[in-house]
């Protein structure tokens, strides 16, 4: 939560940044390109393990910064070649079916906002596989009408390197607009995971639940009514489908991918 606050920080710092320089509230595209083509303002995206591409109406590039193409671990040329699809055809294919599900779903999201929202952002991290061989975790934000010109929306994307704070497979997305200079709030949120493998039973998955919330076997059977045996029997019956070695490596499987999650109590 803390990498996500510090990115929101840098973000809004980032923009605020651009706009100041443009002074006005919208950007042109050759503000956009004036600012981020300092040597300042690229060796803070660096030193913040973040890049920034503008992409224009008609879908392609207008601007790459040069930390965007190292996190991407390709040329400038090659990016520019490619366009913004590169992003789709170097992130794991793990993760591919999963970005799909957060799209739709924070554009969904998007859609179903019953007032105008000022700098919308979608922001979502996948995995993905760099030009030179690396497995990164980034962070992407998208905000369609941050820059505009002729009447047109151009596209800001922000790509910030998350290797070294997340590890999870469970992707996560974000909706969310900048109300000031420095702070965005939040209109929306969600996750993609990849479905559970194992078919449990109602029963097993209400045992699983329990046990992560921190009820013991006791609590559960009798707040259910039903014997200590018959739970003994659901965990059994756990360990014996997922071939677990015990409840706590079982536990820690279905948290890590997303399969169960803890409520509020």
């Amino acid at each position: 939560m803390q990498a996500v606050l510090q990115s929101d920080s840098l973000i809004a710092s980032l923009v605020a940044q651009m706009k100041s320089i443009a002074q006005r509230n919208y950007l042109q595209p050759d503000d956009a390109i004036q600012a981020l083509q300092q040597p300042a303002f690229e060796t803070f995206l660096s030193k913040v393990n973040m890049g920034v591409a503008l992409i224009a109406p008609q879908g392609h590039f207008f601007f790459i910064s040069q930390s965007f193409c190292k996190m991407l671990g390709y040329s400038r040329e090659f990016a520019y070649s490619k366009g913004p699809t590169l992003l789709q055809q170097i992130t794991t294919a793990h993760d591919r079916p999963l970005v799909d599900q957060l799209l739709q779903k924070s554009e969904e999201a998007l859609r179903n906002i019953s007032f105008t929202v000022p700098y919308p952002r979608i922001s979502f991290d996948f995995n993905i596989l760099s030009g030179d061989g690396e497995l990164k975790r980034v962070y992407q934000h998208v905000m369609p009408n941050a820059v505009t010109h002729n009447k047109s929306f151009y596209t800001l994307c922000i790509l910030h390197d998350f290797t070294g704070f997340k590890k999870s497979p469970v992707l996560n997305y974000r909706l969310s607009y900048l109300s000031t200079e420095e702070t965005f709030v939040t209109l929306s949120t969600g996750q993609a995971v990849t479905p559970c493998p194992y078919l449990l039973t109602k029963s097993e998955k209400e045992l699983l639940n329990g046990l992560a919330e921190g009820r013991t076997m006791k609590d559960m059977a009798d707040k259910k009514s039903i014997s200590l045996q018959t739970l003994k029997k659901h965990r059994s019956n756990l360990l014996k489908k997922t071939q677990a070695d015990n409840m706590i490596s079982l536990l820690k499987e279905f948290l890590i991918n997303g399969w169960i999650t803890l409520r509020n109590n």
